[in-house]
């Protein structure tokens, strides 16, 4: 004779098992799959490391202008600002994106007004140098790690909602990756 107690018992363990091994699944799966497009973030060339490069040109630039106008200049001063907002590493993904926006745009104002400064015509070591720190910035701007993160960061977000332990896992607080814009 059968006991109904054990059996029922041992059934509602198995499906508690069950459904536990399904969470922990797609927890650790995604979590796997966004470490995999953090890593993207972090590898050598980069968003991180392209964010570091532009915010250490933006620092030479800024000595250099400081050679040769006032430090109290308006569009030296908004460098410095975006330098600092390219720089915070605990600043969230948006707000590097619109810092390092400023900073592009601003490094090449200020690289026009610097290059039109008298002693810097004057100053054969520091035209080169102005000239050589915007290229860096527009080759590192220009090097595909943006598009890289973005693309890899968008695959894992719609593999997220188009699956149910894509689901599953965001309801375990998986969250969907911040796109760099």
């Amino acid at each position: 004779m059968k006991r109904p107690f054990s059996t029922a018992f041992y059934f509602l363990l198995c499906a508690v098992l069950v459904v536990f091994g399904v969470l922990f699944g797609a927890y650790r799966g995604w979590r796997g799959e966004a470490e995999k497009v953090k890593a993207i973030f972090e590898k050598p060339n980069g968003i991180a490391t392209v964010l570091n490069y532009s915010a250490n040109d933006a620092a030479n630039l800024e000595k250099v202008a400081l050679r040769h106008i006032s430090k109290e200049d308006a569009t030296l001063k908004e460098l410095r600002d975006s330098r600092l907002g390219v720089a915070d590493e605990k600043a969230d993904l948006h707000s590097r994106f619109l810092a390092n926006e400023k900073l592009t745009a601003t490094a090449a104002e200020l690289s026009r007004t610097l290059l039109d400064t008298p002693s810097v015509k004057a100053s054969q070591r520091d035209t080169g140098y102005v000239n050589a720190i915007l290229k860096d910035m527009d080759t590192w701007q220009n090097s595909g790690a943006f598009d890289e993160y973005n693309a890899a960061a968008d695959e894992l977000n719609r593999r997220l909602d188009r699956s149910l332990s894509g689901l599953i896992a965001k309801l375990l607080f998986v969250k969907p990756a911040r796109m760099f814009e």
